[in-house]
């Protein structure tokens, strides 16, 4: 389903400008100086629940420049230095050759849900298991269990997660989700199936689109030199090609200097935010955990003029993106696109979370 453009308000408008411009979240326990009168319309620098403002869970506006409210991206940026002209549609990424996208302003969470606000969300909710994390114990040496990514979570989980953490930071009413029909593993309570519909005109919390996860990703800026690098805020070291056609990037410095991926995990996920921050104030990226989205993925991105893609109207699997501690630096790409079935659970694919401001 595929929402239209809305106008945004002049004070709504101004805060996320502001903050696209400087990459910040809001100060002051959540409050901005236009707030509204909707939770869903305050940036918050921590997401509150019932009194505790959790830690690692700030947000970033996210307002392409130069338009009021929308960007319009019209380039070859993804037929770039590090992809091979050769190379599938798997690394080259939605802003492709002779497709035009507009993008409407939304909050992405700077940081991958971790495992205490998964917990702190689910963990009244009998129905649900509120610790599913595969790595639940033995972090790296200084690092905070509660604060490694969570994991072992399937779409349909991360979609009720979603409408679940709404509910208690905003009302029922703002919920972006409609689910119905819902099964759960009795054993282990995850979903197995459901009927999910979405509405992008609610401000609640909600899984980012493949466009807004790439575009974040990637640094927020088309124009810019660094769009077209491999890891968002850095290339690869001396600008390696991660794919030339035949031959994969398996290990990289640079990628290290940003994210957890096979050269540098030893093999287990981390504390979110070790690493450095790409130009829009968003951690994690690239590795520690693949990254639920919305869209049924589809192997052929659709070309010409589209605003704010949604991905396929069905398919077989839902996208994941950004790679994972235990992949190779290829996968780990800004525009490397992968999938899975909307039921699979593994110790290495987890999920951020954003909303629509208006």
């Amino acid at each position: 389903m595929k929402k239209s453009i809305m106008k945004i308000s002049a004070g709504a408008l101004a805060v996320l400008m502001a903050c696209a411009v400087m990459g910040c979240s809001q100060p002051g326990g959540g409050e901005s100086a236009s707030s509204g009168t909707n939770p869903g319309d305050v940036v918050k620098s921590g997401i509150t629940i019932n009194g505790t403002t959790l830690a690692k869970t700030s947000e970033v506006a996210i307002v392409p420049a130069g338009k009021t409210g929308v960007v319009d991206m019209e380039d070859d940026s993804s037929w770039n230095t590090y992809v091979a002209e050769s190379a599938t549609l798997y690394f080259k990424g939605v802003f492709i050759k002779d497709r035009k996208v507009t993008l409407s302003p939304f909050v992405m969470s700077q940081y991958e849900v971790t495992q205490e606000l998964y917990e702190a969300v689910l963990k009244t909710d009998a129905g649900c298991n509120a610790i599913p994390s595969s790595f639940s114990s033995n972090p790296a040496e200084g690092e905070t269990q509660g604060l490694r990514p969570v994991e072992f979570v399937n779409w349909y989980d991360a979609v009720y997660f979603c409408n679940a953490l709404t509910k208690l930071t905003m009302t029922e009413a703002d919920c972006v989700y409609t689910i119905t029909n819902i099964t759960r593993n009795v054993a282990n309570k995850y979903i197995i199936s459901a009927t999910v519909t979405q509405d992008l005109t609610k401000k609640g919390y909600r899984l980012p689109t493949e466009a807004e996860w790439e575009y974040a990703a990637r640094g927020g800026n088309p124009q810019a030199e660094a769009w077209k690098n491999a890891f968002g805020k850095v290339n690869t070291k001396d600008g390696a090609m991660i794919y030339d056609g035949e031959n994969y990037l398996n290990e990289d410095d640079n990628l290290a200097t940003v994210g957890w991926y096979k050269g540098n995990s030893g093999s287990k996920t981390h504390e979110v935010g070790l690493k450095d921050k790409n130009s829009l104030n968003l951690y994690d990226m690239a590795g520690n955990v693949w990254e639920w989205c919305w869209d049924w993925y589809a192997y052929d991105v659709a070309t010409g003029e589209v605003a704010d893609p949604c991905g396929v109207a069905l398919g077989n699997d839902r996208v994941r993106r950004g790679g994972s501690y235990r992949n190779d630096a290829y996968r780990c790409a800004g525009s490397y696109r992968g999938y899975d079935n909307s039921i699979s659970r593994y110790n290495y694919l987890g999920f951020r979370v954003c909303r629509s401001i208006r």
